[in-house]
């Protein structure tokens, strides 16, 4: 799921990747275990559990981006677009709360 989450958040609108993340999951579930049905690989694998594993890989995801903005924005190749969603990426992200600090259940504290 990282990567699907990387992928989404870099290189779509932040709209895309957010507001209607639903329905993009959605999509991607269906159209995943329909090639797995194809090729007969036998996978118990819900939505609700793909859902759980993106939300898990999205702040490791928007961190990877981060670490990589020197490249995706001030590289020989960024440009207005790529700035404009990464900037829009992170802002999103931290609205909705995906860069704060929390405790955990278990009594620790993470990210």
């Amino acid at each position: 799921m990282m990567d699907l989450a990387f992928f989404l958040l870099l290189n779509c609108e932040p709209e895309f990747s957010s507001v209607n993340l639903d329905r993009v999951l959605a999509s991607y579930h269906r159209t995943f275990m329909g090639v797995l049905r194809e090729a007969r690989v036998p996978l118990d694998y819900s939505l609700d559990t793909m859902k759980k594993e993106f939300s898990e890989f999205r702040l490791p995801s928007i961190l990877n981006i981060i670490c990589g903005a020197p490249v995706w924005c001030c590289g020989p190749d960024s440009n207005e677009v790529s700035k404009d969603r990464f900037r829009r990426a992170i802002t999103y992200a931290y609205e909705k709360g995906e860069l704060g600090y929390q405790s955990r259940s278990d009594g620790g504290r993470g990210l």
